[in-house]
């Protein structure tokens, strides 16, 4: 019989390396949501892949999007609140099925 108590994955708090994954994911998609209201129109659909100690990876939805972003890396990363000069941006681009 399956354990009822965890159907309701935003309380589930897991242990080890599994909780960290989870609280990676809960940062990324508080991020990702600020994007959405602060970057500009043609940008606000870029999403978090990941955050490390000096980069963050930004996912686009097609070639056009990667171009504009990556034009624009530090005016990104001051919106975010990050310092430009030490904070790495990548863009990439994601397949779509």
């Amino acid at each position: 019989m399956p354990n009822k108590s965890i159907l309701n994955l935003s309380k589930y708090t897991p242990d080890g390396k599994l909780g960290g994954l989870f609280e990676n994911a809960k940062k990324n998609n508080v991020v990702t949501q600020q994007i959405k209201s602060t970057f500009p129109k043609d940008l606000n659909t870029l999403e978090v892949c990941s955050i490390s100690h000096e980069t963050i990876t930004l996912q686009a939805q097609n070639q056009s999007q990667a171009f504009k972003a990556s034009q624009q890396k530090n005016d990104l990363l001051v919106l975010l609140g990050f310092d430009p000069r030490s904070t790495t941006l990548k863009i990439i681009i994601a397949q779509q099925y």
